[in-house]
């Protein structure tokens, strides 16, 4: 075994040794589900060659029930550098090595994992790779890194920016092409019948989605801030597959239960805060521990995992309903120009969470973020709410300190209380 393979399985190999251990930690917890799916979903990625399995890499946003539904073992590109950065695995190798290979820091850390990760071998080989230009355009310079490095055939997906009746059309198109790739360079073939399945599991788990946010809007929230990432790890890798209802099931079942006696995430609960996007993943503890400390609970973020746009999916036209589903998606609201439908969500947010104030983890390498900002800021002066803005880097933890954030979050938290 060569030494880029050698790398390649201690990076996957410790992402699955912290999976097999939460499962063990939370066994008895709705948690165990979700780790359970993690678990799998990487070793059936590191498996893949042993197993014939045919592995496709992709960017954000790409709906993976059509990967199951064809048989082939998906790579969400973005997350897994996340999620290695959420449970300490260092990184700085890849940053370093993607730097040296002329990326700079303004770039998404996302992406410049990536980058590094394809240099050093650190990601198993693709047979293919479908990328998007959602929501930024990061993602097709990604997926045609994977190309190249790879030597593999790739599909952009292309969205359009506007909402209309050709919009729809183009999309469907689009879907119906990316299959007809897929089953061409890996030589599987769409199981329909699969894909109604996947689907209605899928509509199953938008629906605990919307009713685990409703009951944040209990005073206390019982919900853990950090788990908000969980939500969106099960929309992004895990839809379709019955670990993730089996999960979201039990949480709603627990969070219920907390709700029926009293207690939230905090007690008292002071302070009820949203925010805009993503907070640092690998932060994820402080920033819960400095929430704690000050009875504040982050309870809504209207751009993620906020489903309230999505009609309900039909199995027996499932193509159409992964179709509606993908312009649905809360995060599409930032995809071209910020107009109602992101503002809209946004102020019917702070009035139904009755949020005090707002978080706003600007990361720095997002071109969508940092222009949304003065947006969301100008709404919320209008309204009174005010917003803490924070530079930061979802990943790379070089970038600001623990100790700063929740410095900043401390002082922001002052004058809130006394109001």
């Amino acid at each position: 075994m060569d030494s880029s393979a050698n790398v390649n399985a201690s990076k996957i190999d410790q992402l699955i040794r912290y999976m097999k251990f939460l499962t063990r930690f939370y066994k008895n917890r709705p948690d165990f589900h979700y780790y359970r799916m993690m678990q799998d979903y990487y070793i059936a990625l590191r498996d893949a060659c042993q197993n014939g399995g045919f592995v496709v890499a992709h960017t954000i946003f790409f709906p993976v029930e059509i990967f199951q539904a064809l048989d082939l073992v998906p790579m969400h590109l973005e997350f897994t550098g996340s999620l290695m950065s959420l449970f300490g695995i260092d990184c700085a190798d890849l940053l370093a090595q993607a730097g040296e290979m002329g990326l700079p820091s303004e770039i998404c850390s996302a992406h410049r994992l990536i980058a590094g990760a394809l240099k050093l071998g650190t990601l198993p080989a693709t047979g293919a790779v479908v990328c998007s230009n959602l929501v930024c355009d990061n993602a097709i310079k990604s997926g045609e890194l994977i190309m190249e490095f790879n030597h593999c055939p790739g599909f952009a997906f292309d969205y359009p920016f506007n909402k209309s009746e050709a919009a729809d059309k183009f999309i469907m198109q689009e879907l119906r092409d990316v299959i007809a790739f897929l089953e061409q360079v890996s030589g599987r073939k769409m199981d329909w019948q699969k894909l109604s399945d996947n689907v209605a599991e899928t509509n199953k788990q938008i629906g605990l989605i919307r009713q685990i946010n409703n009951l944040c809007k209990t005073l206390p929230s019982p919900f853990q801030p950090q788990d908000f990432l969980k939500l969106l790890v099960v929309e992004y890798m895990g839809a379709g597959k019955i670990e993730s209802t089996s999960y979201l099931e039990k949480l709603y079942k627990e969070l219920s239960a907390m709700i029926a006696v009293g207690k939230g995430f905090t007690n008292p609960e002071r302070l009820r805060l949203m925010t805009t996007m993503l907070t640092p993943w690998y932060l994820q503890a402080d920033i819960d521990s400095t929430l704690m400390n000050h009875g504040a609970a982050i309870v809504c973020n209207p751009n993620l995992s906020d489903w309230r746009e999505l009609p309900q999916l039909d199995p027996e036209k499932p193509l159409e309903s992964i179709a509606i589903k993908l312009a649905a998606c809360s995060p599409m609201r930032m995809f071209g120009l910020l107009d109602n439908r992101s503002i809209d969500p946004f102020i019917s947010s702070i009035k139904d969470y009755k949020i005090d104030g707002v978080l706003n983890f600007n990361h720095l390498g997002c071109r969508q973020l940092g222009p949304a900002f003065k947006i969301y800021k100008d709404v919320l002066n209008k309204l009174g709410v005010p917003i803490l803005n924070i530079d930061c880097d979802l990943i790379d933890s070089t970038i600001t300190s623990a100790d700063e954030v929740c410095q900043k979050m401390e002082q922001f938290f002052e004058p809130l209380e006394d109001r």
